[in-house]
């Protein structure tokens, strides 16, 4: 029998013969579901909450819905409407600022401005101009109005304070004189308050330019029709510069503030200017709008959040017209949200109210639908009680009546199989007791547990292997006699049967009633139902002690051989050596011809006895790891150097890939030095001629190397490269192409990686070529 394939069999068979209740369990469901659903709400009344439910989630999603969507429409439209707000508030300040620039221009040009100051020494405050000045500010919207010759000083104004004053200095004064209509804003140097400034040129009917003439509008007029009515009073409203340093506000913790830092040039502008005398211009948090001031052309609107009072808000900005100002409205979202959240109140109540009269009609409905069910739970009762003979008629033309032709269908049947199930249970426990006995004439020993390991079953042979009875072993778990293997082992165990439910094969060290350890190879199935639901255990052993013995007797044996032929094979490699110089004498061809076929076969008899000799010490244990500081760059260029002739004869390009910085390990150099041997040595033999081979060294993560070596000679055919690492194991096109070699060198490179840490795969396609991939720890000790 197949040692592997009897655990599954084993599982196979004890799930028939579970399948013998499954009879009796349909018979217990019906009674106990009948039972049960007594102590349950009807089923009319679950369709009605389960409609009430699905209603009031969707009702739920709906209203949550609805409020986004206002929200979001409530947003939009408000948006929409803050940015009309705010291109009125800014046409009316266009407004005030025309009808102020018109006014200067229009005061610059009159005659008695003109003449006065035309006169060669114009006297201050001249009494007639000065009831001029004083005759047009009707409304009194004028701080001051005042003339300025052409270098700065003031001649006569409304304010007498600045007469005498040069403001010369003053941008509105420096672009005025040069023909421009200024507007600036700024707190006087004079008066210490706020205003702003319009200013013409005064110029001679023939164009020259003899003076300036300003009007300081006062604060306060702006101010009025800076903020609009529809504003809360958690809202806000600003002026602001070109500089974006706000000049007026009902926020007054922001007047003077800056929307961004001001650069060192623009500061030195406002201190030469005196524009906010000794005010210092500190920035606010607006770093958003700050951007925005300085590309906007005409008006924007936009929803941000004010980390400063932690609220969503709209603002509102847009460009005074031919002014260098901006106007900027705030207002916070609660008002907007509170539109969205009282929509949204009124959904849920509509739905609230519909759910509630479609559960009454629901709840009416389904009671008359569901009269057959009734019956159907008559009935059921009666079969509970075990008579199955009973009978449901239903004549409703619909589905309840196909359930009750099925249900009476399935009483009939459930009558037949109960009638036969005694001698069918007769039946099953003959073929278990059949079966039990097949398990105990097993020469192997087998064990059945539960999910938990518990032992349910142990046969005669493991009774033998363990020394304990079958008494002792029931009831008690494997690790009476196991505990022998590292922690780890018995994790990754208990992880492939009982979380993936996958058969285990492997190897175990246990420890028999006497004491004596023994080793096993082990193979566990689980048992699984129909369904796959896991219900057991089955454990199939075999004593492997005798033969690890016999294997190392063995190596043992092929290591004193291999030592006892490597005398002799050494003394006729040297009179070989010695002939072929012609140290004894010249040789003609034939006997030249005859002696390179002694040294070829004395060199393959070295290399079998060397290989054996690997893997002997492989297989005992006996390679010891010496690592120390190497380069494995030089040592894969020495061996390609030792491999020359070979290379040279079948014209073979080599190709190296070295990164510089994976070429220094800390690693045994004789191991390694066996690994690239047996993988370049592969390549060579098993690469036709002028093909190629590439050697790469790599670094792999942080603490490894990967070494790659590449060929497009034969490949490995499919069907073969589970086997490759095999000893003595050769594929058959490598056979047919190269028929010399042992097949042990890849074992031994396994064998190698797997002792130091590492690990090998590749990658082949027959006719096309190998990849061998092999991946070296760098021990740090």
């Amino acid at each position: 029998m197949d040692l592997r394939r009897f655990p599954k069999l084993l599982a196979q068979k004890l799930s028939t013969i579970g399948s013998r209740k499954k009879i009796l369990y349909t018979y217990i469901y019906i009674k106990l579901r009948t039972t049960f659903m007594k102590l349950r709400i009807s089923f009319k009344k679950k369709v009605v909450l389960v409609i009430i439910t699905v209603m009031f989630f969707f009702g739920t999603l709906a209203t949550i819905a609805v409020y986004g969507m206002m929200q979001r429409t409530i947003s939009v439209l408000a948006i929409e409407y803050f940015e009309s707000i705010v291109i009125q508030q800014e046409e009316t300040l266009t407004n005030v600022f025309n009808n102020s620039k018109s006014f200067v221009q229009h005061l610059a040009a009159h005659d008695e401005v003109i003449k006065y100051l035309q006169q060669e020494d114009p006297q201050p405050q001249d009494a007639f101009l000065l009831a001029h000045f004083t005759r047009f500010d009707i409304d009194h919207s004028y701080q001051a109005i005042y003339l300025m010759d052409m270098t700065g000083r003031t001649v006569v104004s409304t304010d007498p304070t600045f007469v005498g004053q040069n403001y010369g200095f003053r941008p509105y004064f420096k672009k005025a004189i040069e023909g421009e209509l200024v507007i600036d804003s700024a707190i006087g140097v004079t008066s210490k308050k706020f205003g702003y400034y319009f200013s013409h040129p005064v110029k001679t009917p023939d164009g020259v330019i003899i003076g300036v003439l300003v009007a300081k509008l006062k604060d306060t007029l702006i101010g009025d029709a800076l903020r609009p009515k529809i504003l809360s009073p958690e809202g806000g409203a600003m002026l602001i510069d070109e500089y974006g340093v706000v000049i007026q506000t009902d926020r007054q913790e922001l007047l003077y503030k800056s929307f961004r830092p001001l650069s060192p040039a623009l500061q030195k502008i406002l201190a030469d200017t005196h524009k906010f005398g000794n005010i210092t211009i500190m920035p606010l948090q607006y770093e958003a709008e700050g951007v925005i001031l300085t590309e906007i052309k005409r008006s924007t609107a936009f929803e941000t959040y004010d980390a400063q009072h932690q609220r969503n808000e709209i603002i509102g900005i847009a460009r005074v017209n031919n002014a260098p100002f901006f106007i900027l409205l705030e207002e916070p979202t609660q008002g907007f949200v509170a539109v969205a959240k009282k929509i949204a109140r009124i959904v849920s109540i509509f739905i609230a109210l519909a759910s509630a009269g479609v559960a009454i009609l629901l709840f009416l409905l389904v009671a008359k639908l569901l009269k057959p069910l009734t019956k159907l739970k008559a009935v059921a009762s009666q079969i509970g009680k075990g008579n199955l003979k009973q009978v449901v008629t239903i004549d409703t033309g619909d589905e309840f009546e196909e359930l009750g032709m099925a249900f009476n269908n399935m009483t009939a049947k459930l009558n037949d199989t109960y009638t036969n199930l005694e001698g069918k249970v007769w039946e099953r426990t003959a073929d278990f007791e059949k079966f039990r006995l097949a398990i105990e004439a097993v020469s192997d020993p087998v064990i059945i547990t539960d999910v938990d390991g518990r032992i349910l079953y142990a046969n005669k042979a493991m009774e033998t292997l363990t020394g304990y009875t079958q008494l002792e072993l029931i009831g008690v778990k494997p690790s009476l006699w196991g505990r022998q293997m590292p922690i780890e082992f018995y994790g990754k165990l208990w992880e492939t049967i009982k979380i993936k439910k996958e058969e285990f094969h492997g190897e175990i060290t246990n420890k028999r009633k006497g004491g004596e350890r023994y080793l096993s190879e082990l193979h566990i199935s689980p048992l699984l139902m129909n369904k796959g639901k896991l219900y057991g255990f089955v454990s199939i052993q075999r004593d492997i002690t005798a033969r690890r013995e016999a294997d190392k007797t063995k190596n043992e044996f092929i290591s004193i051989a291999s030592h006892q032929l490597r005398t002799p094979l050494t003394v006729i490699n040297w009179y070989t050596q010695m002939l072929s110089k012609g140290e004894v004498g010249q040789l003609n061809n034939e006997q030249q011809e005859y002696l390179g076929r002694i040294q070829s076969a004395s060199k393959r008899m070295v290399d079998l006895i060397n290989s054996l000799l690997s893997v002997s010490r492989v297989d005992l244990g006996a390679l010891n790891v010496k690592p120390e500081q190497i380069q494995l760059t030089e040592i894969a260029d020495s061996i390609l150097v030792e491999m020359g002739n070979p290379i040279e004869k079948k014209q073979l390009h080599i190709v190296r890939e070295y990164d510089p910085q994976a070429s220094s390990i800390n690693a045994d150099p004789a191991l390694v030095r066996i690994i690239f041997q047996n993988l370049i040595l592969n390549a060579i033999q098993y690469t036709p001629e002028k093909g190629i081979i590439t050697i790469g060294i790599a670094r792999k993560g942080i603490a490894e190397i990967l070494i790659t070596v590449a060929d497009n000679g034969y490949g490995i055919p499919v069907g073969q490269q589970a086997r490759i690492f095999e000893k003595f194991f050769r594929a058959d096109n490598a056979q047919k192409e190269q028929p010399e070699g042992n097949g042990l060198g890849l074992y031994i490179v396994k064998s190698i990686l797997e002792l130091i840490g590492g690990t090998i795969w590749f990658e082949s396609e027959e006719n096309k070529g190998s990849t061998f991939y092999a991946v070296l720890p760098n021990k740090k000790d």
